[in-house]
């Protein structure tokens, strides 16, 4: 209802100027504040927990984080990590890709908006069959939401705090 009123308001075209500019708007924020970061590749792994008759060693989950200030980018590059497990701990892409940009928006500035402007800066590479990628079937991802995921997000924050306080 709120949004037909809205729509009613100030029209269709006025709407969707506004979330262009928005999204635009995300993107100068994001491209500006990877500006001020250093250039460099880090790199860091963590492991999960042993899942018993998944993953009995547990599994180590490695994020490489390259800041390219010049460009306006951030890439996290999660192609070299294991294989699909058996069990439902793998990551969907879209649980992947975002784990990979909540752990970079962690280290940004807060204030800046996280929307497909400010994601845009951010490229996550992904490896198909791949336990932080996109998983081939029969491989389970009823636990993307958790587990893996957290440590995914753990490892591009401390890729991040090699720079230094106040990242990581």
């Amino acid at each position: 209802t709120r949004l037909k009123e809205l729509g009613a308001r100030y029209g269709r075209e006025t709407i969707l100027a506004f979330i262009d500019a928005w999204m635009e708007y995300g993107r100068r924020r994001a491209r500006a504040t990877i500006a001020a970061l250093p250039a460099g590749t880090l790199s860091w792994t963590c492991r999960h927990d042993p899942v018993p008759g998944v993953a009995d060693e547990g599994v180590a989950i490695t994020a490489k984080v390259t800041i390219q200030p010049e460009a306006g980018k951030i890439v996290v590059d999660l192609r070299d990590n294991p294989d699909c497990v058996a069990g439902g701990i793998n990551l969907s892409e879209a649980c992947a890709t975002g784990a990979g940009r909540i752990g970079v928006f962690y280290n940004l500035d807060p204030s800046l908006p996280h929307n497909d402007g400010s994601a845009s800066c951010i490229d996550v590479l992904l490896r198909d069959g791949c336990i932080v990628g996109r998983p081939s079937y029969p491989a389970g991802t009823s636990n993307a939401t958790m587990g893996v995921n957290d440590r995914l997000i753990n490892a591009v924050q401390c890729a991040f705090a090699q720079l230094g306080a106040p990242y990581g």
